[in-house]
């Protein structure tokens, strides 16, 4: 009887490459008191273990997707032998850098973890990667230190994933999410934001609205006579937000 039920699924050929519900915090199902799934905050990875706060590359997908599945798996196993390589100019205490993991989990299985990201509360840090969509597209979100901090929702290529999380320079992953530990990367980050707020200060603009004077200054997009807000939105990561 269970395997004619997993049967209906669409499951990848290397069981190592499954994620299930029991791998998340899930969101507490207050209509059955014996479900006591965890407090923590949902979607996030539970640390069952060390590996599990190492990057993942993880693929949310349905039944249908049994193609995006089979091209995932195929990139995974492109990606396996390969390391993770750091520019020692960034970082002098790290050198054994952990290379990213794929993984993947089949929402039309875990049907819990599928109400969970629909359900994220707006008060969530990760309320960004909440599942909005009614026709079942896959996503991807990348893990780091068990929280998410990537989404994508479109195919991650090899070319793409060894550019942003292969590379030796300061903005693969690494470099991205993980030189604020060291004392040379914080160094590193900290002179970066420093240089960005020398333009913003300049026109008075940290953490207020302001009104562009010209097109495309002082980011490319910015329309004259429009009004604008910048924030930050990570380390040494800013976004503009038309008011």
């Amino acid at each position: 009887m269970e395997e004619q039920i997993l049967q209906k699924y669409i499951f990848p050929r290397e069981r190592e490459l499954i994620f299930g519900s029991c791998d998340f915090h899930l969101e507490r199902d207050n209509s059955n008191e014996e479900d006591s799934y965890s407090s923590s905050i949902p979607i996030t990875l539970k640390e069952l273990s060390e590996s599990k706060k190492e990057p993942y590359l993880i693929l949310f997908y349905f039944n249908k997707d049994k193609n995006i599945l089979e091209e995932w798996e195929n990139l995974g196993a492109e990606l396996s032998g390969d390391e993770i390589k750091l520019d020692d100019s960034l970082d002098t205490e790290n050198k054994n850098i952990p290379k990213v993991r794929f993984r993947c989990i089949n929402l039309d299985y875990e049907k819990k973890l599928h109400a969970t990201f629909k359900n994220i509360k707006i008060s969530s840090p990760y309320y960004w990667a909440k599942y909005f969509s009614n026709e079942q597209r896959y996503f991807i979100l990348f893990y780091l230190n068990t929280f998410p901090v990537e989404f994508f929702n479109d195919v991650i290529t090899e070319k793409r994933v060894r550019e942003k999380y292969y590379n030796d320079k300061v903005d693969n992953y690494y470099g991205k999410f993980l030189l604020t530990n060291s004392v040379d990367g914080r160094k590193y980050l900290e002179e970066q934001k420093e240089k960005k707020f020398k333009a913003f200060d300049s026109l008075k603009l940290k953490g207020k609205y302001f009104k562009a004077l010209q097109d495309n200054k002082p980011f490319a997009g910015v329309v004259k006579g429009r009004y604008y807000k910048i924030i930050e939105t990570s380390t040494n990561d800013f976004k503009l937000f038309e008011l």
